[in-house]
């Protein structure tokens, strides 16, 4: 299946270059996870997710947000309002890989520099097409602890590792179960601040 779409694939890697090269000295994320579902036949599903944002005006960020995985793509751009250095709120719109082609977010992240919640909300068109991620994360002096609720993934907590000399860079592991289809998985990543 995934293989039937390589044209739009190439379309969505060319979109997503294009992107970094454009977002160059910006504040921005990289994070590549794989989930495994025992259950499954032992399922992997890596996944590419990348974050960046660019000062555009006073407390207004320009955002770009992309996923790629083997059953699905997405590009969204949008908007950041910081009010205050512990809260940011977001709004964004783009494309996915589907017959409905356009998709919608909202973000919310409230935080400090030890602990921090986020929510972000996708949606598309059809019932079913949806996405939300909720984090609670509290960090300590070298690790974090944080718990999620994350469509496709699954419910639980989050151990991760911060490597400081790397600029940051986390690798975690999150033992989670999703409520969906009654499955445990395991998601295995490193988040890398670029």
């Amino acid at each position: 299946m995934f293989l039937l779409n390589t044209k739009l694939m190439k379309k969505y890697i060319l979109i997503f270059l294009l992107a970094i090269i454009a977002w160059c000295n910006v504040s921005a994320q990289l994070m590549v996870h794989s989930r495994y579902t025992p259950s499954n036949d032992n399922e992997v599903l890596p996944v590419i997710n990348y974050y960046a944002s660019k000062p555009i005006a006073n407390k207004i960020n320009l955002t770009l947000f992309t996923t790629v995985n083997e059953n699905f793509a997405q590009g969204l751009l949008g908007i950041s309002y910081a009010p205050k250095k512990w809260l940011n709120i977001g709004m964004s719109v783009g494309i996915e890989q589907s017959s409905s082609k356009y998709r919608f977010a909202n973000s919310l992240w409230i935080g400090n520099e030890n602990q921090s919640f986020l929510l972000w909300l996708e949606k598309g068109k059809g019932a079913d097409n949806y996405f939300y991620r909720a984090t609670y994360k509290y960090d300590f002096d070298r690790t974090f602890l944080a718990l999620n609720a994350w469509r496709f993934h699954g419910l639980g907590p989050m151990f991760g590792y911060k490597m400081k000399k790397l600029n940051q860079t986390q690798f975690w592991i999150a033992p989670l179960y999703d409520v969906e289809l009654e499955v445990a998985r395991f998601v295995v990543g490193t988040t890398i601040k670029i």
